[in-house]
């Protein structure tokens, strides 16, 4: 889901605050990490509820602004992610793929879901 970015005014990084009907729709419940990409850049980051932010941002920590090489008021995917299998692993270092973000699906998700990722 794309989500335009707000700057939260705690320093630091690894937790995000996104509207609690948008953790709803992205079937997150909160204190769970989701994945978060910048055209840039992927990362994982602790995800939590929050009334008081727009349904259509996320508010990151300085730190993680950074990371994804964006701006406030750019924008951001985030998506849940599941963990590969061990078959699965083993099947994408057959074909010669490396995995992202300790082994979970983000760039190499097109093996599985057929879905193209420069």
């Amino acid at each position: 889901m794309k989500l335009t970015v707000k700057k939260s005014a705690i320093k630091g990084g690894g937790i995000a605050r996104i509207h609690e009907s948008t953790l709803h729709k992205l079937s997150i419940p909160p204190g769970e990490d989701i994945a978060v990409s910048s055209e840039m850049k992927s990362i994982l980051i602790t995800v939590f509820s929050d009334t008081l932010i727009g349904e259509n941002d996320i508010r990151l920590r300085e730190n993680d602004i950074k990371k994804l090489g964006v701006k406030k008021g750019g924008y951001v995917n985030a998506e849940n992610y599941r963990k590969i299998s061990d078959a699965t692993k083993e099947e994408m270092k057959r074909f010669g793929k490396k995995l992202d973000l300790k082994g979970k699906i983000i760039k190499a998700r097109y093996i599985i879901l057929g879905e193209k990722h420069d």
